[in-house]
């Protein structure tokens, strides 16, 4: 397995062989996966969008966005396009209340690893989530 950061989605779209016409190639020219996937055989395997869910950061609604930059081209029909993040305590909001935020607000569940402690000052948790676009069923403006 190997993985290629900053993936332009027209390179993902050339290497999945797919015929696209030039109005979709223009929607997605200037679009990058945070990650793309391929196998041994050099053959694209999925696209993973990353994000940090934290204080101060606009992350939920970038989320949802990423997990179909594909869209306009069905790249997701073709491969897993996965979203993954750090998910961070905040002032505001426990560990588990931020989950039950940001899967709200992308209106789908994520899976999470352990929780984590920061072990410092009043050790805040983390953890980390994913989850793969073709069970989401909010499609962003």
């Amino acid at each position: 397995m190997h993985a290629i950061p900053e993936a332009p989605y027209t390179r993902i779209v050339n290497h999945l062989h797919m015929a696209i016409e030039e109005p979709e190639r223009t929607k997605i020219l200037a679009l990058h996966a945070d990650v793309g996937l391929y196998d041994d055989n050099r053959r694209r395997t999925a696209v993973i969008e990353l994000k940090i869910f934290s204080d101060g950061k606009d992350a939920l609604d970038e989320i949802a966005t990423d997990l179909h930059k594909g869209d306009p081209v069905s790249v997701g029909k073709q491969i897993p396009v996965y979203g993954a993040g750090l998910i961070c305590q905040t002032e505001d909001r426990l560990l588990d209340e931020q989950k039950a935020s940001i899967e709200k607000g992308i209106g789908q569940p994520l899976r999470y690893s352990s929780t984590e402690s920061t072990g410092t000052g009043e050790g805040w948790e983390w953890c980390f989530g994913c989850t793969v676009a073709q069970n989401s069923n909010r499609i962003p403006n």
